[in-house]
């Protein structure tokens, strides 16, 4: 854990310039050895809903998008604190199609 946490912390400090949220999110996706890693903020000024910065999926970059915050994990840690889905993510958040569609059953943000 020690290796990929001061991985991260050197992919955050070297990113920079264009494509900086590029390659943090498949970095860190790679460091960390998850399937998907993207980085997002509030869209709209009622903070409801969340646009991606970057996202990569598999290792490799894909289209971001925006998304209703509402039913994600997201909305259980923007703003709080981390939080860690081993496994049964789908389960707990039905409404997320990102899960059901990529068939993902866990979360840490």
């Amino acid at each position: 854990m020690d290796d990929s946490l001061r991985r991260a912390a050197l992919a955050v400090s070297a990113a920079e310039g264009g494509g900086v949220f590029d390659r943090l999110a498949g970095d860190l996706a790679g460091i960390l050895g998850v399937a998907v890693g993207f980085i997002s903020v509030f869209d709209d000024p009622a903070r409801t809903r969340m646009r991606m910065l970057a996202f990569s999926l598999d290792g490799r970059l894909r289209k971001p998008f925006t998304y209703e915050l509402e039913g994600t994990p997201c909305a259980s840690v923007v703003g709080d604190k981390f939080r860690f889905v081993r496994s049964g993510a789908r389960r707990e958040f039905p409404k997320d199609d990102l899960f059901a569609k990529l068939e993902l059953e866990s979360y840490a943000a």
